[in-house]
């Protein structure tokens, strides 16, 4: 469920100027991307960059993803209920019952955890705050569009929060 890969072909000219755009705005400063805040009925609250997510969400039954113009990014956007009373550890035992080892990032504090894997050429981050229910984020971007999107990562992640 949450640690899905999403991949999707895109043509070669829309993707080199997707990464010089990106290259240029993000290292810039995450400031230059019209941050805007997301809030959905579950009480979710997290800020995005405009300039590259689509501002009309696509609505799933788990939530919204909004995705860049080209389609190779996206964000999810979405919360689950704690019916088990589960800590971020748990949670994430449950969810990534593969071995930990290979994530490229991995960090569960006492209300929230925050795993990176790369798969088939994308990295896919996910953190989930805990509160009453699970918040969460899942972003998902070409592994070649790393530095570009690390504080880019960086701002979603830490602007993550229930209402």
């Amino acid at each position: 469920m949450i640690f899905r890969c999403l991949v999707r072909p895109a043509k070669l000219i829309a993707s080199v100027l997707a990464i010089g755009f990106i290259a240029s705005t993000a290292s810039a400063q995450p400031a230059g991307l019209d941050w805007r805040q997301f809030r959905d009925r579950s009480g979710t609250l997290v800020d995005y960059p405009a300039a590259l997510f689509s501002e009309t969400p696509a609505e799933g039954e788990n939530g919204v993803t909004l995705a860049r113009r080209d389609g190779r990014a996206q964000l999810r956007i979405f919360t689950v209920a704690n019916a088990r009373g589960e800590t971020p550890r748990s949670f994430l035992r449950r969810e990534f019952p593969f071995d930990r080892a290979t994530l490229a990032y991995d960090r569960v504090a006492r209300n929230f955890f925050a795993v990176s894997a790369r798969r088939e050429g994308r990295i896919v981050y996910t953190r989930c705050n805990f509160a009453q229910r699970i918040h969460c984020i899942e972003l998902a971007y070409p592994q070649s569009e790393k530095r570009a999107f690390d504080p880019v990562t960086t701002r979603i992640s830490l602007s993550l929060r229930p209402q």
